[in-house]
């Protein structure tokens, strides 16, 4: 299979369907149970796009929008093996559901258009001073984060791994990595300022 426009991705299922508790112990679990933050995130590349020119190769895995496992018109059956078709316009992030790629050789981590990775922030701990924990219910919406992986020409604008980025609400949608490590996604314009070090 020769792909045209878009990244083609084999799948073995949509969801994570398991659960390890801290013992080992593995459970399956219904896939409804969390679906948005259970929908697979990543596969391994069959074919890459023609008509760009990519460093992408067969067997990298690539990350990607969570729509693409909700779409049955992005689901085909070839040689009775599920795969997907990822869209790829390196100069629209809004239309790219390809966000970054793993190479197979050397595990390197590279973003795709102008997605960006994420950490989030470790939280301090507030203690009182009689060393009481003090717990608050009323979370504070994320507003800022640690950049994980970026664009090389965001590197070359002053932003690279490491510093901490500041973006609006409801910007910090969570993808989870093939390495399980939770990090948030996003375009690189969502992002509206770099702390000064």
């Amino acid at each position: 299979m020769k792909a045209l426009y878009h990244f083609v991705i084999r799948l073995e299922k949509t969801h994570h369907d398991t659960i390890e508790l801290d013992n080992g112990t593995e459970l399956y679990v219904d896939p409804k149970w969390q679906e948005f933050e259970r929908r697979m995130t990543y596969g391994e590349v069959v074919s890459t796009p023609s008509k760009y020119d990519t460093d992408v190769e067969p067997g990298d895995t690539l990350f990607f929008h969570h729509h693409v496992v909700m779409s049955d018109a992005l689901h085909i059956q070839y040689n009775d093996e599920d795969r997907y078709i990822v869209g790829y316009d390196p100069v629209n992030t809004l239309a790219c559901h390809a966000i970054a790629y793993r190479k197979k050789d050397t595990g390197e981590l590279r973003m795709l258009a102008d997605w960006v990775f994420l950490q989030p922030l470790e939280e301090e701990e507030k203690e009182s001073e009689n060393g009481i924990i003090r717990v608050e219910l009323k979370k504070e919406p994320t507003v800022k984060a640690k950049v994980f992986c970026c664009p090389e020409d965001m590197i070359t604008q002053g932003v690279e791994p490491g510093d901490v980025v500041g973006f609006l609400p409801g910007r910090d949608y969570r993808i989870k990595l093939d390495n399980d490590e939770l990090v948030y996604r996003m375009r690189s314009e969502e992002m509206m300022y770099v702390e000064e070090k």
